[in-house]
């Protein structure tokens, strides 16, 4: 098994769930991932943005806005969109 090292958050693990926070394209470059553990991991990654968009002091513009975006993503079930998918909803792309 892969596994990385997220230096912004010290955590170890499958590759999977870093690429779980970037764009379809780039996961291209990954043929050998495991595709269920990267959706795992994209539904983990919707949940954890989603709760930090509710933290009291948010200041990324349009917090909340993403937030509720990332929940509707979250109540609408898989297959679970990248988070690049979730801010083009945002702006209507």
């Amino acid at each position: 098994m892969k596994r990385s090292i997220d230096l912004e958050t010290r955590c170890r693990g499958p590759v999977e769930f870093d690429l779980a926070h970037v764009a379809e394209a780039i996961c291209e470059h990954y043929p050998n991932i495991d595709q269920g553990l990267l959706d795992e991991c994209r539904q983990l990654v919707l949940a954890m943005v989603a709760a930090w968009r509710w933290e009291l002091g948010d200041q990324l513009p349009n917090g909340r806005r993403f937030g509720e975006e990332s929940l509707r993503s979250l109540r609408e079930g898989p297959p679970w969109p990248t988070l690049d998918t979730v801010t083009r909803r945002l702006h209507g792309l």
